[in-house]
Order: structure tokens, then sequence, then C-alpha cells
């Protein structure tokens, strides 16, 4: 017996399970709904809810849609929102008669929240609330069209008796062009009595609307109908693509920082003929550009051998497509006065044995490139060649691009593709800005302009000039050649030396026939780009048209939503 009572009570409670979500503290007695068209796409709305109150409420909120998935609704307005899979229209000029009112986006809803927090009505209330729409037009090839859901599938509560007119610009043709559902969402049920005359379509439902019912009207029109106002276009664009302000206040600001904190000083080019004393050619590649590249650190190679303290052998490769492999042979120890960078380089290089092959250290040596790399910096660091604020806000740039840069994915998996896109462009001047964002100090412009003077003769330079420097002095193509891979201008700089150059340098051991400048400086910058790729190599785990009613039912336009009471 207590087994069966417990199972009518959940039966019961089942049954009844309808009334209690659908609860509310009011009927709505009369839901009258007033729209004028305008030609430019936009329309007017004039809801009038008159309310029952059982019990004392401080008044009604109204909920209204202004975001829908592409997949929601069908509109083709120009593609506002530039792929994205989320639509806005924008609802504007809200207001109420005789209430106070509070309007709030919540979620996907314009919320208008009305009724004083400090008073309680009930009984018969009327609330009469008006607003304008753009946006909401759908416009297709051949037709441009209005679906809008009249009132909305979201009241919690009966709407005892409904109507609603529409006003039209000019006169046109209903017939087979209009369709009016109603009833739950999707219903295909059709209000088929309406009156049309006098640009005013009237339509009264004469039947109640049970909670979540209601009604929705679709009008087709010719394409031409329609004008589309620039200026509502315009605010269409942005609330549609709020985003684009997000690039345009990132840059703003990162120029401003910029140019408080990290422009330099203009300079005069000097020409200069011989690298700075002093410094390596890895800090000039630093300082060149403001960045440590991996050609910076491979120009050590190439500076230690024009010491004497390496050689370099070429290894021809065996077979039609092999590439050339390239020995690195130790001389002798580095001076005691090598810079921190420099030792653990050379140290990790020939820490086995005197001898070895740049071939083997693929995905063997990245690690020991991110140690000197780190090292190197933190040696431009101690040389007070930037200013430390320009440095810190480089670090920022780079830690909020890395930050946009992730939004930009998530958005992307979310289908917020013009939005991705905004904060994609935003990390990338983030990015740009980071690179031009360290300020140098009075000791780093003066190395730097004598760095940017010795890259100019190197980019400019005569061969009559090179030809004097090289009678003076036999090893000034040694002695400038590192600075050249640094720069990036190897192969510029060894082509001047074309005619001038008659021997190769003794600590470069090349299976050659015989002494070509242009061979050398193949295999020159075959050795570069050798060492670069497998230095820094890691391992793979390291590391619209349209035609018809859009839609096809009740609640399939824009608009609606519902309310209820606070």
């Amino acid at each position: 017996m207590g087994l069966n009572m417990k199972l009518m009570s959940y039966i019961l409670l089942f049954l009844l399970l309808p009334f209690f979500v659908y609860a509310e503290y009011f009927d709505i007695e009369d839901y009258n709904v007033s729209i004028s068209l305008n030609r430019d796409a936009s329309f007017e709305v004039v809801e009038e809810i008159v309310v029952n109150f059982f019990s004392p409420r401080h008044g009604i909120y109204r909920t209204i849609p202004v975001e829908y998935q592409q997949d929601q609704i069908s509109t083709n307005f120009d593609r506002m929102n530039f792929g994205s899979n989320v639509y806005k229209i924008d609802i504007y000029d809200v207001y109420v008669d005789g209430h106070p009112f509070v309007k709030s986006k919540e979620g996907k809803y314009l919320k208008i929240k009305i009724g004083d927090k400090n008073k309680k009505v009930s009984g018969i209330q009327k609330y009469v609330i008006k607003y304008k729409v753009y946006g909401a037009i759908n416009f297709f090839d051949d037709h441009s069209e209005f679906y809008w859901n009249v009132i909305g599938h979201e009241w919690n509560t009966n709407i005892k008796r409904s109507s609603f007119v529409i006003r039209l610009p000019e006169d046109t043709n209903l017939d087979g062009n209009i369709l009016i559902f109603y009833g739950p969402y999707g219903s295909k049920k059709q209000i088929e009595n309406f009156n049309y005359s006098d640009k005013t379509l009237t339509v009264m439902n004469n039947g109640s609307l049970m909670p979540r019912e209601g009604v929705t009207v679709a009008i087709r029109f010719d394409k031409t109908y329609f004008t589309k106002n620039g200026f509502l276009r315009l605010k269409l664009f942005l609330v549609n693509n709020w985003a684009i302000f997000i690039p345009i206040i990132v840059l703003i600001v990162s120029h401003f920082l910029w140019l408080k904190y990290g422009k330099d000083d203009d300079i005069i080019k000097m020409v200069e003929y011989f690298p700075p004393e002093g410094v390596t050619p890895a800090e000039a590649g630093v300082i060149i550009d403001d960045k440590t590249d991996n050609r910076d650190i491979i120009s050590l190679i190439f500076y230690w051998a024009t010491k004497g303290i390496i050689k370099i052998e070429e290894i021809k490769g065996e077979g039609l497509f092999a590439k050339d492999d390239y020995i690195l042979i130790k001389q002798k120890s580095l001076p005691t006065d090598a810079k921190s960078y420099e030792k653990i380089l050379f140290d990790d290089l020939f820490r086995v044995q005197n001898n070895v092959v740049v071939s083997s250290l693929k995905n063997k040596f990245h690690t020991t490139i991110a140690q000197v790399r780190n090292a190197l910096n933190k040696e431009i660091e101690r040389s007070n060649i930037y200013y430390k604020e320009s440095r810190i806000f480089q670090i920022l740039f780079i830690v909020a691009a890395i930050v946009l840069g992730f939004l930009a994915f998530m958005m992307i998996a979310i289908g917020g593709i013009n939005n991705a896109v905004y904060l994609g462009v935003s990390a990338v001047i983030l990015l740009v800005y980071s690179f031009i964002m360290p300020k140098k100090t009075k000791i780093g412009m003066d190395k730097y302009k004598k760095i940017v003077g010795f890259k100019e003769f190197i980019d400019k330079t005569e061969k009559s000039k090179l030809t004097y420097l090289l009678n003076e002095d036999p090893l000034y193509f040694d002695k400038t050649l590192p600075y050249a891979v640094a720069f990036n201008m190897l192969d510029k700089w060894v082509e001047k030396f074309d005619g001038i150059l008659k021997s190769p340098p003794e600590w470069y051991i090349s299976n050659g026939h015989g002494f070509y400048i242009h061979n050398f400086g193949r295999s020159l910058s075959q050795s570069v780009n050798s060492m670069a790729n497998n230095f820094t190599s890691a391992p793979s785990s390291a590391g619209s048209g349209g035609s018809g009613f859009s839609g096809g039912g009740s609640g399939g336009g824009f608009g609606g939503g519902g309310g209820g009471s606070w």
C-alpha cells in the first residue's frame, strides 16, 4: 500500500511539474503590438502589455534576443559579421511610458526591467514598451523579408488576448507573400484571417496563448522594397564587429608606449670600415635589430675560426642529391676573457672530442643553443645597451600577444571568426612593437651607430676601397666575415671580393679543386644554413542567396523572447 501511494505521488508530481515550471505571478490579459516598417529597413515597435498580478510585485521585465546563431535564422544582411556564426541585431531608443525602467544586456538578450524597486503593485497594470530595430530584415538575391516573432515564445504565463498591427511604408500585394504562425516553438499552425488595407496589416488572435506559445509573422517583399540606411548600416556593422576596436586601441596604446619608452633617438649614419672594438659579431647582430637570431650565434663559429681557434672542413655529400656536411676542428682553447655565452657554446661543441661533425648535432644541440641565447641576452643586459623600462614593456607586449593569440584560437573554436581575426591582428601589432620596443642607452647608441655604419659599408662599398683595405690588412676579409654572417649579408660581402680575394682563408678547408670566390661563397652560405638547421633542430616531441520564407514556423524569426515579474 505504502509503495503504491509513493508511486502515485511521483506520478502526480510528474503531471503537475509543467504547471510549476510555468508558474508566474500574473496573467497577460491583453498583448497588443504595433510595428511601423520604414523604407530604410528599420522599424519601430510598440508593445502594449496589460497584466493582472495575483500577488504584489515590483513590475515586469521584458527580454528580447539580440544575438542569433546562424543556424537559427536565415539572414544575408551583407554578412555584417564577417563570417561569424553569431549575428546581432540592433535594438535602440528603448522607452517605457509612465514607468521607471532599466535596460541591460544579459547573455544574448536585451533585458528591460520595468517598475519601482521601492514599491509593489497588484491587480491590473498596463506597460507600454517602445523600441526601434535595425538589422532584422533579411536580404536575398531576389527578395527581401520581414520575419519577426511578434509575441515571444518565452513567456511562462497565459496570454488571454493578443493582436498586432504592421504598417508598411508603401502598398504592396500580400497575396501569397505572408505567413502568420502561432503556437509553441516550431509550430506550423497558421492564422489565415487578417485584414490588409491602406498599407496596414491587422491581425486579431481571438484564442488565448498558453505558456511558451507565441506568434510569428513572415512577409515577403520585392528586393527593391527596402533601401539600406548608411548610418544604421555602419552602426549595425559596429554592433556585429565590436572587436574591431581592439586592434585600433592596441595600436594607439602600443604606439604611445613606444614613443615614450621605446623610440631610439635619431642618428646620422657615418660609414665605418671596421666593426666596433670589443663587440662580438653575436652582440652586433642583437644590437642591429634588437633581437637574438640563430645567425647571431652561428657567427661565433666564424669568429673563432678567424682567430685561429677552430677550423671548418667541408665534406662533400655522397650521391647526386646529398648535401655537404662540415667538421668543426678545435685548434686551441678560448681565451680567458671570452664571454660566458661563447664558453657555453664552445664547451658543449668540443665536450667529447676535438672534432665534431655538424650533422651529428641534429636534434641534440637545441638545448645548448637555448642556453647560449639566454646567456647572450644577459650579457646584453649587463652591458647596459638598453633601458630596463623598455625591456620590461617588450616582455609585457610579448605576453599580451600570446594571451590574445590564445583568445583568438578559442574564438575560432566557438565560431567567432570575426572576433578571432581582430584579436589575431592585435597580437601581431603587439609582436611588431615588441621587436622595436627596446630603447638604447647612450652606451647602446654609440655602439649602434658604429655597427650601423659598418653594415652600411658592407652594403655600399666599392671594390677599390676593399682592395685598399685588403692591402693594408691581408686578414681584413677574415675579421669582417663573422659580422656579415650576423647581419645576414654573407653572400653580398663575399661577392664584393670577387677578383680581389685570390685564395681561401686558412681556417676553411674545402674539398673542391682550385679557388673560385663564387664557389667559396656558396660553400660558406651552405655551412651557415647547415649549422643553423642542425644546431637548432629539435625532435618532434620537444617543442548566400535564397528563396521562399526563412526558418519555417512559429518562433523562427528575429525578436520575440519573453519576460516575467520581479
